[in-house]
């Protein structure tokens, strides 16, 4: 696994394959408190394929502001693409499609292969069967800075970058 999130190191790149429960969930432990919107789940019924793309935040830096002795603390936020291949069935629905959507845990039952997206706001609820596991999880790239994700709360509602 190479990676970096809360408390890991920032110079590698994120990719992780999924292989079982365990891979699963720390798969999205990196994703904690992770931005989408409803539009970046997406379910492929032909390719029994489940997509979530999502920003998240990567410990950053502290910037010096125009007040003397005040620094400013900075994120960045780096897109990743959530995979999970087998998928027998999933049911995705959107209850306010204005709200921002912030990723809290993937909770995954071992005896019914069922697994249910923890959403922070209850806006979108998601779900979805494995008929086994196997996946991957892995960095895009893309790099945003905390003013084009807008994550914080108190800065809702969000500027989406483009």
């Amino acid at each position: 696994m190479k990676g970096h999130g809360r408390g890991r190191g920032m110079t590698e790149h994120l990719e992780m394959a999924i292989s079982d429960e365990a891979s699963l969930l720390a798969a999205t432990d990196w994703l904690h408190d992770g931005v989408f919107r409803p539009e970046d789940a997406r379910y492929d019924a032909d390719a029994c394929t489940f997509t979530l793309t999502i920003w998240r935040e990567v410990p950053g830096r502290t910037v010096p502001t125009r007040v003397p002795l005040v620094r400013r603390h900075v994120d960045t936020w780096r897109r990743c693409c959530l995979t999970l291949k087998r998928v027998e069935t999933a049911a995705l629905s959107v209850s306010d499609p204005a709200v921002p959507l912030i990723f809290i845990e993937l909770k995954y039952n071992s005896q019914t292969r069922e697994a249910v997206v923890v959403e922070c706001l209850e806006a979108m609820s998601i779900s979805f069967r494995l008929a086994a596991i196997e996946g991957s999880l892995v960095d895009t790239g893309e790099i945003a800075s905390d003013d084009d994700v807008g994550m914080h709360v108190a800065r809702w509602p969000f500027a989406w970058p483009s």
